[in-house]
């Protein structure tokens, strides 16, 4: 800003002094008219100066990390179990815990890979494995039922399935439904979805569908 002031008023000295020692009209007005505008371009160059934002600052802050990290679980950690053997691969859709205090999950694998399973793993990471009875059933939701089994999805099978904590399996066939999601009821019973169907069944192998 200083610098503008000063830029600002050199032109009228300079052109106080020609006009000291010229006597010339015409010469003198020239000098006017260029010291005018030069002290137009100052003082437009001191307002731009004084009118640039503070783009610096705002980057500052834009790119200030967080300052509260965040932290998985009640105490912030976590233990992660690496699945061994021939389902090593396979997709995982479906968990839940189990009566046993274990937790439950479906496995669904490809192609030429071993049949899809139920799988089980204890809180120490003891990992147990059992085939379905369909080699492609495509296990998805799994829930533990109030009858102490879990009872799961198997949407290529068209059935849900069952499996005691022992590992016996029993299906219960839908008739072509492809059966999503499922849970326990207060009933006793467990309920699913099965395309634009909610459907209940029973440990007995009572099944009934509502469309």
């Amino acid at each position: 800003t200083r610098r503008a002031k000063h830029l600002s008023s050199l032109p009228f000295f300079i052109a106080q002094r020609r006009m000291k020692t010229s006597a010339n009209k015409t010469s003198w007005v020239r000098l006017a008219s260029i010291a005018l505008t030069v002290s137009i371009l100052g003082i437009a160059v001191a307002l731009a100066e004084t009118a640039k934002p503070q783009s610096g600052a705002a980057q500052t802050a834009q790119l200030k990390p967080a300052t509260a990290p965040a932290v998985a679980g009640a105490h912030g950690s976590i233990k992660s179990f690496r699945l061994r053997g021939p389902r090593a691969s396979f997709e995982l859709d479906g968990i839940a815990p189990g009566p046993d205090g274990a937790v439950w999950f479906t496995q669904t694998g490809y192609r030429k890979d071993p049949p899809d399973a139920i799988g089980r793993m204890t809180s120490g990471g003891r990992y147990s494995s059992w085939p379905l009875l369909r080699r492609r059933a495509a296990p998805g939701r799994i829930t533990a039922g109030r009858d102490g089994a879990l009872w799961f999805t198997e949407t290529n099978a068209h059935a849900i399935g069952r499996i005691t904590t022992r590992g016996r399996i029993t299906e219960f066939p839908l008739d072509g439904l492809e059966p999503t999601d499922i849970t326990s009821g207060t009933d006793g019973a467990v309920w699913f979805t099965a395309d634009s169907c909610i459907g209940r069944a029973t440990a007995s192998g009572e099944v009934t569908t509502w469309r």
